[in-house]
């Protein structure tokens, strides 16, 4: 990834967890590295741990930021979903989606809540 894509990851990241600490969330770790890959962020929202997968555009013209949450993406969020259930010993996680449109003046973000929700 060019210095570029990092630097609009990064503070889109943090935009994300401003967001979401707005809404009440436990920001408990950022860019969480696992055996199937990494986390954005990880929260915590009431009782239920929370995988945030963070994605920004610069632009739409090769669509929006929610299209870039692919099946692959998807199957590999819910491998990371498996795994915390596992590793935390809780029985309710969740995967949301914050997007982060930064084409207009002011960066647009969207909170998709519960793309995947899991409880064991």
């Amino acid at each position: 990834m060019s210095y570029l894509g990092k630097a609009l990851g990064a503070k889109a990241e943090s935009l994300a967890a401003t967001l979401l600490e707005t809404k009440k969330y436990r920001i408990l770790q950022r860019n969480l590295r696992t055996k199937f890959g990494e986390i954005d962020i990880l929260a915590q929202d009431g009782n239920t741990l929370v995988i945030v997968e963070v994605k920004a555009k610069t632009s739409d013209r090769f669509g929006s930021a929610i299209e870039m949450v692919t099946k692959a993406k998807q199957r590999k969020l819910i491998l990371l979903t498996h795994e915390l259930q596992m590793t935390h010993q809780t029985e309710s996680v969740r995967v949301d989606i914050v997007t982060v449109d930064q084409a207009a003046d002011q960066p647009e973000l969207k909170h998709y809540k519960g793309l995947v929700e899991f409880h064991g």
